[in-house]
């Protein structure tokens, strides 16, 4: 007995036709409904064309919260809070790789670390941060962003 007609998705037999394997009958070459909705899908979604994130904007913002909570160095923390939100780490995977410990990055992305404080490996990250505004700009100047 095979279970009620269903529209999409596995039938609910398990996916198997009655006396066969589980791909007899089904003609190749042929997207699944399934499969054609998801690559629709990605096709709009903005990451397949040529956005980019203002990460300008984005410095801004974080600066701001970071400001709002009381930071000392708001900009410190907005960078590094940016760069570890890029590379897509922990805290402690973002600590090894950067060369600090988790305390030192801690104050750096709570904004109770100066400037002076930031490691040479991201610094030396290519593009995605200002540092003379992180250093020196006053605090009203929106940040500048390296050309990609």
């Amino acid at each position: 007995m095979t279970g009620p007609e269903v529209p999409f998705g596995r039938p609910r037999h398990g996916g198997r036709p009655p006396g066969g394997s589980p791909g007899a009958g089904r003609r190749s070459g042929r997207p699944r409904p399934r499969a054609a909705a998801v690559a629709a899908a990605r096709a709009r979604h903005p990451t397949a064309r040529a956005w980019a994130p203002d990460r300008r904007r984005l410095l801004e913002r974080l600066a701001a919260r970071a400001a709002a909570r009381g930071a000392a160095w708001p900009r410190v923390a907005a960078a590094v809070v940016l760069l570890r939100g890029v590379a897509g780490d922990d805290c402690a995977t973002f600590a090894r790789r950067v060369g600090v410990g988790e305390a030192a990055l801690a104050r750096l992305e709570g904004g109770r670390a100066p400037a002076s404080e930031v490691p040479a490996r991201l610094r030396g990250v290519p593009g995605l941060v200002d540092w003379s505004w992180v250093d020196d700009g006053p605090e009203g100047e929106p940040p500048r962003v390296a050309p990609a």
